[in-house]
């Protein structure tokens, strides 16, 4: 229950804005949609109670195709995010590589 609070708590305000901007949008409205995708995806994976490593891929992904419809103003910022989300993403996957064969793998990667 606390959990689920907390989801909602956060979830309120990224509301408010697509009840508020939502119906006037320009041509921008992939990158509108998307941004607020990506953020409702880091909000149920930061504060969720049990979540599994790859669900972070879950962000990954809009952060991804936001990267590519991105205008070249707002390029530069997505592709520091990406980078920062993808470093995050792939160091939390290392604890699935855990059996003998794979330990090789993920102390070559860095984990």
């Amino acid at each position: 229950l606390v959990t689920f609070s907390i989801i909602i708590l956060f979830l309120i305000p990224l509301l408010f804005t697509i009840l508020k901007y939502g119906r006037d949008i320009n041509n921008n409205s992939k990158t509108f949609v998307l941004e607020h995708i990506l953020l409702s995806n880091l909000i149920f994976f930061l504060f969720s109670w049990h979540v599994h490593e790859k669900a972070i891929v879950m962000s990954l992904i809009p952060m991804g195709l936001l990267l590519f419809f991105s205008n070249q103003t707002s390029k530069a910022y997505y592709q520091r995010l990406f980078f920062v989300l993808n470093i995050c993403g792939t160091y939390s996957l290392f604890p699935l590589l855990f059996t003998p064969k794979e330990i090789v793998t993920r102390n070559l990667l860095g984990g």
